[in-house]
């Protein structure tokens, strides 16, 4: 696996290059670190690294990391786009949005966030066993605080959640270490995005579930069976489903 760093500050990029060898070790190769549109380019047709961090600002062009972004796009080069940027959230994102799934991540930029950000761009890279193996390993150390009444939190372990589904207006978690499922304070989708979308082992499934693939038991027909359960699998989440349990139909 090649990574491809372009960012105009020499020095923040040596930083984020010795980050990444740091994270990674021998499971890839960090690449010469670039400043501008045309090393880029040239990286890109030589080498085609599978993951591309791009600056969305560079010397002397405002969008340089986008022109760069719409490049890949445009020449369907197989590379995952993850943003670099100093921009206010809104900024950073309503650029770079149109771009296919871009992942991004924020300056100034800590361990966690690099390292979550690097398995959710790995685990979108086909073929590759142990990026498999490593999506289907949750954060077992985290621990989550729920709102589940007034003034009232109620902890749960990653590592134990088997699915959350959509209840009414709050949903309902079930986790591994309970016999009964908690109702907690918070929307669905905005569960998944603000907190579980960092974790790699969970999926969003449909508008109504995201499960932990760590508990699928059985795949059959369109279905997917976990806790117990069987589910359907929305068509335009059944590819998706199958490349992160490596399931090549």
């Amino acid at each position: 696996m090649k990574i491809l760093i372009v960012e105009d500050n020499v020095e923040e990029a040596n930083n984020l290059a010795t980050d990444i060898k740091d994270y990674i070790k021998n499971r890839g190769e960090v690449l010469k670190p670039v400043d501008n549109y045309p090393d880029a380019q040239k990286v890109l047709i030589k080498e085609k690294p599978e993951i591309v961090i791009l600056d969305i600002e560079l010397k002397g062009e405002k969008d340089g990391g986008i022109k760069i972004g719409e490049l890949i796009k445009k020449q369907s080069f197989e590379s995952n786009i993850i943003f670099l940027t100093g921009l206010p959230d809104h900024l950073g994102f309503d650029k770079a949005k149109h771009l296919s799934s871009p992942f991004f991540l924020k300056k100034p930029y800590d361990d966690t966030s690099l390292q979550r950000t690097l398995e959710l761009a790995m685990i979108k890279i086909k073929g590759r066993e142990e990026v498999t193996q490593l999506f289907v390993k949750p954060l077992d150390e985290d621990k989550l605080w729920l709102k589940t009444g007034r003034n009232t939190f109620e902890g749960v372990s990653v590592k134990n959640i088997i699915r959350v589904q959509a209840d009414d207006h709050y949903p309902r978690i079930r986790v591994s270490d309970k016999k009964e499922p908690i109702l907690f304070k918070s929307s669905l989708s905005g569960f998944y995005k603000n907190i579980l979308s960092v974790y790699p082992a969970f999926f969003m499934l449909g508008r109504q579930q995201i499960i932990n693939l760590n508990f699928v038991e059985k795949v059959q027909d369109n279905h997917v069976f976990i806790d117990g359960d069987k589910f359907s699998i929305p068509k335009d989440r059944r590819e998706e489903l199958f490349l992160l349990l490596g399931i090549k139909p």
